[in-house]
């Protein structure tokens, strides 16, 4: 695709715009659109691009996601978030975060299937960048830690936990419990008997328990409220998953562990982990338990 200079200078204008439609629903304009902005942007210059142009393209797939439910607009923003949000940071994430991610849960219960799809594996996506960027071990920024289970924990406990939706109700004590259990490591005390070459990493290990059992205190009493009163809503998990399941396989969906070359839906393992953590007895005892001791 030759354009001249003129036209080029006006259409760098629009890239955010241009970016976001190459992930539209029609192959026709999503292809076009990626050859425009290939045409547009070298591929060695993209990634600066994204950078300087984030707050642009991040506020215009915000406002599309917030559009009708069967919009398409809303699709396309979705789709565009999946892929972009992982490579940013929570400096450029936070601005809508918490919107975002109720957005994605409330469409996750869509009627329409592409849209439930869609909302599943950007729910996934955020889901992830949650984890990382809310724990104490993969993330050592302290007022980062904060701001991110500040915003996390509260829409949960708030947002979720009181949707009149089941499968909002589920995702949210499913990050909620992710949290709670990643934040344990849970053979710190012997590894810190142990004196040998490790000692420094395991005294880091200790202080950064520390932090994240003050961070999680300004919740506890809440959250160990909350997860008894939802004890009936994960009784109900089983039966969301098996439903799940069925349509995964009805609408081509589902993929086999490991050998499959579809790059969206969900895995059979996906399927099987959440089986297993809605059906172990123990689940409920362990949460409460670890909740109990940061308490202490």
């Amino acid at each position: 695709m030759m354009l001249d200079d003129k036209l080029k200078a006006s259409l760098v204008k629009l890239a955010p715009k241009i970016l976001l439609l190459s992930y539209d629903q029609n192959r026709d304009v999503s292809d076009t659109m990626k050859q425009l902005w290939s045409t547009l942007v070298d591929v060695e210059e993209e990634n600066r691009v994204i950078q300087e142009r984030w707050e642009e393209i991040y506020d215009e797939a915000f406002k599309g996601i917030q559009t009708a439910e069967y919009s398409r607009n809303k699709l396309t923003s979705v789709r565009a978030l999946t892929e972009l949000m992982p490579n940013r940071n929570w400096a450029e994430l936070k601005k809508h975060f918490r919107l975002v991610f109720l957005t994605c849960l409330a469409s996750i219960d869509s009627e329409k299937d592409t849209m439930k799809a869609a909302c599943y594996a950007l729910g996934k996506t955020l889901k992830r960048i949650t984890l990382k960027l809310g724990n104490v071990y993969t993330n050592g920024d302290e007022q980062e830690l904060r701001e991110v289970l500040s915003i996390v924990i509260p829409m949960i406990l708030d947002d979720c936990l009181t949707s009149q939706i089941t499968t909002v109700r589920l995702f949210g004590l499913d990050v909620l419990t992710e949290i709670i259990k990643s934040s344990k490591n849970q053979n710190i005390a012997e590894k810190l008997k142990i004196k040998n070459k490790y000692e420094r990493q395991l005294a880091f290990n200790y202080n950064s328990q520390q932090k994240i059992k003050a961070i999680l205190n300004e919740y506890m009493d809440r959250i160990i409220v909350e997860m008894v009163a939802n004890a009936s809503t994960m009784n109900q998990a089983v039966q969301k998953i098996n439903m799940l399941e069925q349509l995964a396989h009805q609408y081509g969906w589902y993929r086999k562990s490991g050998g499959s070359k579809k790059k969206t839906g969900i895995t059979e393992s996906e399927i099987n982990n959440l089986k297993n953590k809605f059906t172990k007895e123990s689940l409920h005892g362990e949460i409460l338990k670890i909740c109990r001791e940061y308490m202490t």
